[in-house]
């Protein structure tokens, strides 16, 4: 009758051998809530961290430099505008073959060009700017790509664009060097303005007939060909811009998707580490 009774001890003994499986999963889920707990955390945390001290200092300096190129390709117009107030001035005074060039001809000549050289320095200002721009956003981004741990993406996808980019540039250098082939032209068409506007500082009342037919001539080379040359050189930097700004945009998309979860399973292995 006494072996057929469990000792209070046995008993207890009994009973936490029993719920033990149960207590087992209840610590197991609270430990697994806990670590999700934790992983929200983690992410959320790492998430604002990725898009306050890198993904917008990114996106600003992207827009900085899409303002650049933008300043860059406005400079080059207004080099052009330059140049057409330049020729116009030229085509004014030789409208009558016969008349004589005046002190104020050559005044407006000198005039016009030195606004049309500000319009070039303005140009090589606004260039230097834009490459600034870039290599700050190339900083920026390959930053980012390392963080959210792309930099073999971020590396193939520049590679990408550093050819495209070499492919337009050498496509419109050969457009350019074709065009002046073609016109027999040596040099610059720039270097005919500079002596054209020797040409007419050194008019003394009137001019000779083969002057005048002279400057005539390259008046009209000069506007023609550097009409020309200026559209050229838009059209390749425009077309230089677009696959620029194309792979950033390229960037830009791939960052985004990593902040939607992509680098999720990175998050996890924080997370888990973290609470072991």
């Amino acid at each position: 009758m006494s072996d057929n009774k469990r000792s209070p001890s046995r008993f207890r003994e009994d009973l936490l051998l029993a719920l033990l499986p149960s207590l087992l999963q209840i610590l197991l889920a609270g430990f697994l809530v806990t670590g999700a707990v934790e992983l929200f955390k983690q992410e959320s945390s790492f998430r604002l961290e990725v898009m306050e001290k890198f993904y917008m200092p990114f996106m600003d300096d992207f827009q900085a430099a899409i303002k650049a190129n933008n300043d860059y390709c406005t400079a080059i117009g207004e080099e052009a505008a330059g140049m057409r107030l330049l020729l116009t001035q030229m085509d004014r005074i030789q409208t009558d073959p016969d008349a004589p060039t005046t002190l104020t001809d050559r005044t407006m000549i000198l005039s016009f060009g030195n606004q049309f050289h500000e319009a070039q320095e303005h140009v090589k200002r606004a260039k230097i700017a834009k490459s600034d721009a870039y290599a700050i956003l190339y900083l920026k981004a390959r930053e980012l790509s390392i963080v959210t741990g792309n930099l073999k993406s971020f590396v193939s996808i520049t590679k990408e664009l550093e050819a495209a980019e070499k492919d337009v540039i050498a496509k419109a250098t050969t457009a350019s060097d074709s065009f002046l082939a073609k016109e027999g032209i040596s040099s610059d068409p720039l270097e005919l303005l500079k002596q054209y506007q020797s040409k007419m500082n050194n008019f003394d009342g009137r001019a000779s007939q083969e002057d005048r037919d002279q400057t005539i001539a390259w008046s009209a080379k000069l506007g023609r060909n550097s009409a020309q040359l200026f559209e050229m050189q838009f059209n390749a930097e425009a077309a230089q811009m677009k696959v620029t700004v194309d792979g950033y945009q390229k960037l830009q998309e791939m960052f985004e998707q990593d902040l939607d979860g992509r680098f999720r399973k990175g998050l996890i292995s924080r997370a888990w580490s973290h609470l072991f």
